[in-house]
């Protein structure tokens, strides 16, 4: 049977239930519950893995059912249950391309379950979800700049957020310098005080920096085409980044 070819808002749904999943012990999973199944900007779906109710695109959610891989439970008038499928994991797998290592499971695996606080970091998550959806599309390399200015985005929200979560004014600060203010939250409030630790987020930033630097400007400097692997490694470079910045700060 022919893996179906899932569009991004589906490619992103099935992303949040499997991580959601695979981020909870298989005795502890249980199902999800889909509440208010009939509102037109989408169910809001609920699981021991998903911290808060997370509220989901509805036609990704009513396609991935009709396809067969979220099997329905139970069913009341504004509410139902469901599993996934085994044939869930396997196409988001394949799709995703999950010739990752366990490090990179891990990062994936907390940015995509909302460990991350969406109330602080929710539309830094959103840009870099774009950039993960493009990075696993079909379109190839046409889209790497495209991934490269979502993950500049969402570098920079996130930058900003977390000077807020530590109390910083940010009007003075310049949103495209990430890293500095990245820096200015870790230097006001860390529960990471060892220097080679800090050394190593900080190391993380730059490459994630530069890995998007090149992917936003076509690695027209370095005169080298841009590969699928440029864009992967950008993508969880920012990803890893913002995941330790936030274990630092404890949000």
């Amino acid at each position: 049977m022919s893996e179906p070819d899932l569009d991004p808002e589906e490619f992103v749904l099935i992303g949040v239930l499997v991580e959601a999943s695979r981020s909870v012990e298989r005795k502890y999973r249980g199902g999800f519950t889909a509440f208010a199944i009939h509102d037109p900007d989408g169910p809001w779906i609920d699981h021991v893995g998903i911290p808060e109710q997370r509220q989901v695109d509805g036609v990704a959610y009513r396609s991935l059912r009709d396809m067969g891989l979220l099997r329905l439970v139970s069913q009341r008038d504004m509410a139902e249950t469901f599993d996934l499928d085994k044939r869930a994991f396997e196409v988001y797998d394949d799709l995703a391309g999950r010739d990752v290592d366990a490090v990179e499971q891990q990062t994936l695996g907390r940015l995509r379950s909302g460990r991350l606080d969406d109330r602080l970091f929710g539309s830094a998550l959103a840009k870099w979800e774009k950039a993960f959806a493009l990075l696993s599309s079909s379109d190839g390399d046409t889209n790497l700049t495209a991934v490269g200015h979502h993950l500049r985005e969402a570098q920079q929200e996130f930058a900003l957020a977390a000077v807020k979560f530590v109390g910083r004014p940010v009007a003075d600060l310049k949103p495209s310098h990430a890293r500095a203010n990245v820096t200015v939250a870790l230097g006001e409030w860390s529960l990471v005080t060892n220097d080679d630790a800090l050394a190593s987020i900080d190391a993380v930033w730059v490459a994630a920096d530069k890995l998007t630097q090149r992917l936003e400007h076509g690695a027209l400097k370095e005169g080298v085409p841009l590969t699928w692997e440029d864009a992967r490694g950008a993508v969880f470079a920012t990803a890893f980044g913002m995941s330790e910045v936030a274990r630092a700060l404890r949000t």
